[in-house]
């Protein structure tokens, strides 16, 4: 019992990397500019340990609770118990529909709950962000390797160009059609 319930863990942690590698490309590919250049998104080795260890824990938990019930039960007691009726034992029958129960209400909160982050990120998305934000040109500096990166320098810098960018703004409305 124990060895087919950590095979199947292993299955299912394998076929749950195998669906996060895909979704991980499929996300890099769908959302193009919007996630930065710093924020690397891979799988690297400290993922596929978590998920082995994971898998095998799981297996071996999963597996043995039913491993220790099947060690108490006397052989001769279920025997005598399935010769006497065609039905499992009253006790069998309640653990089981209790594992039922929990499963389900286990399922149903994980799929409200997905749909209450699916629905909070589409209102999310269509939220008004109090400002109009066409014809907004964002850009990102980077100070490392120039000669700005000394104290007190990056502090001047931005000033500097603060104070040029009320000029550029001028300049830009002094040009119609462009």
């Amino acid at each position: 019992m124990i060895t087919e319930s950590v095979i199947l863990a292993l299955l299912g942690g394998a076929l749950g990397t195998l669906l996060a590698i895909w979704g991980v490309q499929a996300l890099i590919a769908l959302s193009g500019d919007n996630i930065p250049a710093t924020a690397h998104v891979k799988i690297d080795l400290t993922v596929l340990v978590f998920t082995l260890v994971t898998s095998v824990l799981t297996g071996l938990l999963f597996g043995l609770a039913p491993a220790l019930r099947t060690m108490r039960l006397s052989l001769s007691e279920t025997l005598k118990e399935g010769g006497r009726s065609g039905s499992e034992s009253a006790q069998r029958n309640r653990t089981r529909s209790l594992l039922v129960i929990f499963e389900c209400a286990v399922a149903v909160m994980l799929l409200v709950g997905a749909g209450l982050l699916i629905r909070s990120l589409v209102r999310l998305q269509s939220t008004n962000p109090g400002f109009d934000s066409s014809n907004v040109l964002t850009i990102r500096i980077d100070l490392a390797g120039t000669e700005v990166r000394h104290a007190g320098k990056p502090v001047q810098f931005l000033g500097t160009v603060r104070k040029s960018r009320g000029r550029i703004a001028r300049r830009r409305e002094c040009r119609p059609g462009q």
